[in-house]
């Protein structure tokens, strides 16, 4: 595994958690990404990633993640969101 499959696996989860944080309908597009790397991700087949979303409002979202190796946080992913409401049903 990678340094960018590890940020593509900590953003994919990350993505899951936020989805199920938001209001129904909504929709977020990412704004910022930051990870930071303890050690070599040599020799990982299947990671624990651990997510947080600290913050889900009506305009912005903060979440992060860590990915571990055996029981050692390899990294850190941070990520901003602008949050987009569900659009109001036309009538």
């Amino acid at each position: 595994m990678t340094h960018a499959q590890l940020i593509d696996l900590a953003m994919t989860r990350i993505g899951q958690a936020l989805t199920a944080a938001l209001a129904p309908g909504a929709s977020a597009v990412l704004s910022h990404v930051a990870a930071d790397f303890f050690g070599p991700p040599d020799g990982l087949e299947r990671p624990e990633v651990t997510v947080d979303v600290q913050k889900a409002g009506r305009t912005m979202a903060f979440a992060g993640a860590f990915v571990w190796r055996d029981g050692q946080r390899l990294a850190r992913v941070s990520a901003v969101y602008r949050v987009r409401p569900a659009a109001e049903p036309t009538t």
